[in-house]
């Protein structure tokens, strides 16, 4: 299983206020992640904003990677110390609370 996900707004150039407008532009459904189709009801310079995509993400390797972090003592402690830093903020804010009671 894989997950692939990409975001796209189409613009044009405003001259009137000087900026990019997206109003009467919408994203067509033909869009690709290295193509935008851009349906439009008027005529003016167009570009094209878009989010740069992630890492594509395969969950079918994520047992596989989850068992190789104790073959990493770096990344044995780094999660020992946010579980820590966890434990120490859990047990001050139950602290906290029962003393505001």
């Amino acid at each position: 299983i894989s997950i692939f996900s990409f975001s796209t707004k189409c613009t044009y150039w405003d001259k009137t206020n000087n900026r990019w407008g997206s109003e009467g532009c919408q994203v067509g459904l033909q869009s690709q992640p290295w193509q935008t189709q851009c349906l439009c009801n008027h005529l003016t310079f167009f570009g094209s904003s878009f989010f740069v995509m992630p890492n594509q993400v395969d969950l079918s390797q994520t047992a596989a990677l989850f068992a190789t972090v104790s073959k990493n003592p770096v990344v044995v402690a780094l999660l020992s110390v946010f579980f820590g830093l966890y434990l120490i903020t859990l047990v001050w804010a139950w602290n906290a609370d029962k003393k505001a009671q």
